[in-house]
């Protein structure tokens, strides 16, 4: 199994990034005092800041009519996830959480990448054998549900959900695999962070 790492942004990206100082000079009171040239400065830098606000263009992502265009449904198309998580993989950085608000949103990108395979074929054949283990605690009926059979299907490849939809077996089952690097890429909503120790 591959050792888990925390995802580091590009330099190139960091270089894009702006910074914001939140530097403070403190006075003998204990009380916020900056002297006579850091006011100045940041006075300026509030105008600027100002100017930018006033003459800046609409981003990419602006809304322009209607909920369908917010930022919140820009989630980034099926080649730009299967771009991400390629890298990722390529890059040795796995496990990996991506968390997203939205269970549905979990869903959808986790099942637009089901010709991703990043289980080895014998990471497949462990997954396999404890999915049929853990399915066979289900009754016949919930055994053949369309989630536990998705569910199922994509932890084989090393691709998973986690969010509270899930039936507690499958939560469970997720969460085993992920703890044995046998899940690569999970997509999970805020609450896998609640209480649970994990490699990512």
């Amino acid at each position: 199994a591959k050792k888990s790492e925390a995802v580091r942004m590009p330099q190139s990206a960091l270089h894009k990034m702006p910074l914001k100082s939140t530097r403070q000079t403190h006075g003998a009171t204990g009380g916020a005092s900056p002297n006579n040239s850091t006011a100045k400065n940041n006075k300026t830098l509030a105008g600027d800041s100002n100017r930018q606000k006033t003459h800046m263009p609409p981003t990419k992502w602006a809304v322009k009519s209607g909920p369908k265009l917010s930022a919140w449904n820009k989630q980034g198309s099926n080649g730009e996830w299967m771009a991400f998580v390629k890298f990722l993989e390529r890059e040795e950085l796995t496990p990996s959480v991506i968390f997203s608000f939205s269970k549905k949103k979990c869903e959808e990108i986790a099942l637009s990448l089901r010709s991703l395979d990043l289980n080895t074929a014998a990471e497949r054949a462990l997954v396999t054998s404890f999915t049929e283990y853990t399915i066979k605690r289900l009754s016949v009926g919930d055994a053949t549900l369309p989630q536990v059979i998705s569910t199922c299907e994509m932890v084989k490849r090393g691709i998973a959900t986690h969010h509270g939809g899930l039936l507690p077996l499958l939560k469970e089952m997720v969460e085993i695999l992920f703890s044995r690097n046998l899940i690569k890429v999970l997509f999970a909503t805020e609450t896998f962070a609640m209480g649970v120790n994990m490699p990512a």
